[in-house]
C-alpha cells in the first residue's frame, strides 16, 4: 500500500509539468488525498461495526480504487480529475490502515507496540522500493538537461515550458504499481469469499446448539457508548474527554510529518535553494526509508523491555534536536548534499519510529475502541491536509520553510507529551488516593462491627 502512495514522491515533478501547475496546485492535489484519508475514518465512526465485520471486502474496494489510480494517474492533464483521484487514493490508503491496526489492537491489545512498529516497517520497506523501482525511469530521458529544471516550477509558471523537454516517462511503473494492486485486491476477495464462507458455517453450528441460547435471566446489560469518553477513560469522563483531545491534536502534528513530509521532500531537494541532482535526490530518499524502515525493528524490540512513554521521550527529543540542526544549517552555516543526506536520514529514523510509538503509547494512557481509532486516524488525516497544502505554498516561495514546518510539528508533539503525561499521572494519583481512601474506611469500620456484635 505504501509503494503506491508513496510513488508521488518522485514523479510530482513531472506530474505538476503535465498539468501545467505550481507546487502550490500540487499541494492541493495531495491534500485532497490526506481529505480522502479523513473521509474513510469518519465513515468508519459512523458506521463502527465495519471494519470488525466486512475487513476483507472493504480491503477488496480499497485495493480495486488503488488499482484504478495507478492506471489513470500517468494520463491526466487536468487538476480537477488529479485532484478526484488523489482523493480515491486517500480513501484506499485509511481503510487500509484502520484495517490493519484494528485487527493488530484486538489481536495484542497492551501489547500492541512491537507487533505495530514490525508491522508498519512494510511503510518504510515500500518507500526505499518505490525510489529503487523509479530510479532507471528518472535518469533515463532527460539527463542531458539541467536537473535542476525539472523543479523549477515556480507559482508563476515562467519554467513550465523550459522544464517540458525534461519530464520523464513515469506511465510504466505506474502501470506496473496497478497490476500490483490488482493482484492484492483478487488475493482479498478470496479471502472475503472464505470468511463468508466460515461465517456462514459458524452461524449454522450456533443454531444447532441450543445449549448457547441461554439468556441471562432477562436481565440486560448496559452496553457502554463506543463514541463516549467515559469509554475511552476506563469509565472516568473527565480523563477520557481529556486525553482525547490532546491525543487528537498529538497526531494531527504527527501525522502532518508522517504523511506530508514524505510527499514533498524529493520536490524539497530538488528546489532551486539546492543544487542537488536527480540521482542524489533520489539516493537521499533511499536512505529516508531505509532509515525509516530500520528504526523500527529496535523500537520494537526495546518495547518488550523499556517503557514505551521513555522510548517515545527519547525520540521526541531526537526529533527535535534534527530540527534544529536542520535550521541552523539551511538558514545560517549552508546547505551541501552532504549535509541534506545525513539530516534527511537521521528524519527518517524519526519519523519511522515516532508514528508506532505514538499509537502504542495512546493504547497504553487511554482504551482505543475502533471509534477511538477512527478519531486518531481522522486527526492524522487532517495533520496531512495542512501540511501538504502549506508544504506546496513554501516551496514555492523558500523551500527552506519546509523544514520549519516539520520542526514546528515536532515541538507540538512534545509539548502534547508533557501534556498527557501531566494528566494521566494525575489520573494515576486519583486513583490511587481513591482506593486508600476505601481501603482506610473499610479497615476502621472493622473494628466497630466486631464490638457491636460483642455487645450484643
Amino acid at each position: 500500500m505504501n509503494f503506491q502512495v508513496q510513488l508521488i514522491g518522485p514523479t510530482m515533478p513531472t506530474i505538476a509539468i503535465n498539468m501545467n501547475v505550481s507546487y502550490s496546485q500540487m499541494g492541493s492535489v495531495v491534500a485532497a488525498r490526506n481529505f480522502g484519508y479523513l473521509i474513510a475514518n469518519l465513515f468508519v465512526i459512523i458506521q463502527h461495526g465495519a471494519i470488525k465485520k466486512y475487513a476483507y471486502p472493504i480491503l477488496t474496494v480499497a485495493f480495486v480504487l488503488a488499482t484504478i489510480v495507478m492506471f489513470s494517474v500517468p494520463f491526466v492533464k487536468v487538476m480537477i480529475l488529479m485532484t478526484a483521484l488523489f482523493f480515491l487514493q486517500g480513501i484506499t490508503y485509511g481503510l487500509t490502515d484502520l484495517c490493519a491496526t484494528h485487527i493488530l489492537l484486538t489481536m495484542w491489545n497492551l501489547y500492541f507496540a512491537a507487533p505495530f512498529s514490525v508491522a508498519r516497517a512494510g511503510v518504510g520497506t515500500g518507500g526505499v522500493f518505490v525510489y529503487l523501482f523509479i530510479y532507471p525511469f528518472l535518469t533515463k530521458q532527460g539527463a542531458s538537461h539541467n536537473d535542476t529544471n525539472v523543479s523549477g516550477i515556480n507559482s508563476t509558471l515562467t519554467v513550465v515550458s523550459a522544464t517540458k523537454s525534461a519530464q520523464f516517462n513515469i506511465s510504466i511503473p505506474y502501470f506496473i504499481t496497478g497490476s500490483l494492486c490488482a493482484l492484492i485486491a483478487l488475493g482479498h476477495l478470496f479471502l472475503a469469499f472464505r470468511e463468508a464462507k466460515n461465517k456462514k458455517e459458524r452461524l449454522e453450528f450456533k443454531q444447532s446448539d441450543y445449549g448457547t441460547l441461554t439468556s441471562n435471566g432477562g436481565q440486560d446489560e448496559e452496553v457502554p457508548s463506543p463514541y463516549s469518553p467515559r469509554t475511552f477513560g476506563y469509565g472516568d469522563y473527565r480523563y477520557g474527554l481529556t486525553l482525547c483531545i490532546i491525543f487528537i491534536c498529538y497526531i494531527i502534528a504527527v501525522g502532518g510529518n508522517e504523511l506530508g513530509f514524505p510527499a514533498f521532500y524529493f520536490t524539497f531537494l530538488k528546489s532551486d535553494r539546492f543544487n542537488v541532482s536527480n540521482s542524489e535526490a533520489n539516493l537521499d530518499n533511499i536512505l529516508f526509508w531505509l532509515t525509516n524502515a530500520a528504526s523500527r525493528i529496535p523500537v520494537a524490540i526495546l518495547c518488550v523491555y523499556v517503557a514505551t512513554s521513555i522510548i517515545l521521550s527519547v525520540i521526541l527529543t531526537s526529533g527535535l534536536c534534527v530540527g534544529i540542526i536542520w535550521l541552523i544549517v539551511i538558514w545560517v552555516v549552508g546547505a551541501t548534499s552532504t549535509s541534506l543526506c545525513i539530516l534527511g536520514t537521521a528524519a527518517g529514523a524519526v519519523l519511522g519510529a515516532l508514528f508506532p510509538l505514538s499509537m502504542a503509547y495512546i493504547s497504553e494512557r487511554m482504551q482505543v475502541t475502533h471509534v477511538a481509532l477512527a478519531y486518531l486516524y481522522s486527526g492524522e488525516a487532517i495533520g496531512g491536509v495542512l501540511f501538504s497544502k502549506i508544504s506546496g505554498d513554501v516551496i514555492d516561495r523558500d523551500a527552506r520553510h519546509f523544514i520549519t514546518l516539520y520542526t514546528a510539528g515536532i515541538a507540538v508533539n512534545v509539548i502534547l507529551y508533557f501534556a498527557a503525561e501531566s494528566v494521566y499521572f494525575a489520573h494515576q494519583r486519583k486513583t490511587s488516593f481513591d482506593t486508600q481512601t476505601s481501603v482506610t474506611n473499610g479497615v476502621t469500620l472493622a473494628p466497630e462491627n466486631v464490638t457491636e456484635q460483642e455487645d450484643k
